[in-house]
């Protein structure tokens, strides 16, 4: 019995150990849309939801690298990363403990603020499920989050999703073409699913107290600025209906926290694949109207 024990022990070790090894040597193609974000940390940061993950990309808001590096969009979703408790240890394990010339873009819309105090969805993804935000690689995240089957980690010509770039800065680019009747159809359900959840999600204050908490640690490492991103007509109807005051609470936290707010709610020069998510060149676009505003305002030094 003793005997089968030692040799039980012995081949479960040499099991465990060679399956983590593997773990640490990934195929260099292998890639989803969040794994980038957990590889080490960063000076400089955009977060918020799957908005400001589509239309915000790092590089081209700061392409010569003045502001803190690395420079990491760490946005995810509505349900992953909304302001609270939870995004902020997250935040919080990102940031460099040194430096304060760092640039932080703090995407706010109303479903990243307005929920019930019950009802907080993130603590079950992958923000709160995580306890290592900065290995390269990551074994926790590979084993615990990610959206891609294992055995993908040693193909080397892994397919990403199609109609998505997975960029190293966490900009996830939106490159997919959608025809006029699918973006109808799309646009038409999303109304439909908005509405619902704008009558359920409505108590701000757990939230907007994380929020101010989030921009409190933001001003410790460099210059913040609240960002209201664009969307399609529709969606702005929705949230006009239901958070008339968006605007002026935004107005206000940000003055109360000597931050920056710059509102592109309105702006209706930009293309979108569904109702609020840029496309490719949108969101190009986008990123260089944030960098010629940061120009502009003497955040920035202008390019040579």
């Amino acid at each position: 019995m003793v005997k089968f024990l030692i040799k039980l022990t012995v081949f479960v070790t040499v099991v465990l150990t060679v399956w983590l090894v593997l773990l640490f040597i990934p195929s260099n193609d292998y890639q989803d849309r969040f794994k980038m974000k957990f590889e080490g940390q960063c000076g400089s940061m955009i977060t918020g939801s799957s908005r400001a993950l589509l239309a915000m990309s790092p590089d081209i808001i700061d392409p010569n690298g003045f502001f803190a590096d690395p420079f990491l969009n760490f946005a995810f979703t509505q349900k992953t990363s909304p302001y609270g408790e939870t995004y902020y240890n997250a935040i919080a394990a990102k940031l460099n403990s040194s430096g304060n010339n760092g640039i932080f873009l703090v995407e706010v819309n109303p479903l990243a603020l307005y929920t019930g105090s019950d009802s907080l969805p993130e603590e079950n993804l992958i923000l709160g499920r995580l306890h290592f935000f900065n290995l390269n690689p990551n074994p926790e995240y590979v084993l615990i989050n990610s959206e891609r089957p294992l055995y993908q980690l040693y193909i080397k010509s892994s397919k990403v999703k199609s109609g998505t770039v997975y960029h190293m800065s966490g900009w996830n680019e939106n490159t997919a073409s959608v025809d006029t009747v699918l973006r109808k159809q799309k646009i038409a359900e999303s109304v439909v699913a908005h509405e619902k959840l704008f009558k359920e999600w409505r108590d701000p204050s757990y939230r907007l107290y994380w929020f101010s908490r989030t921009l409190e640690l933001f001003k410790t490492k460099g210059k913040v600025i609240i960002v209201r991103v664009p969307v399609r007509p529709e969606m702005r109807a929705l949230e006009e209906k239901y958070y008339p005051g968006f605007d002026q609470l935004m107005d206000s936290v940000a003055t109360a926290n000597s931050a920056l707010y710059w509102n592109y709610f309105r702006d209706d020069q930009y293309d979108f694949y569904d109702i609020h998510h840029m496309s490719s060149e949108s969101a190009k676009r986008f990123s260089s109207e944030l960098n010629r505003r940061l120009v502009h305002e003497r955040i920035l030094p202008k390019q040579n």
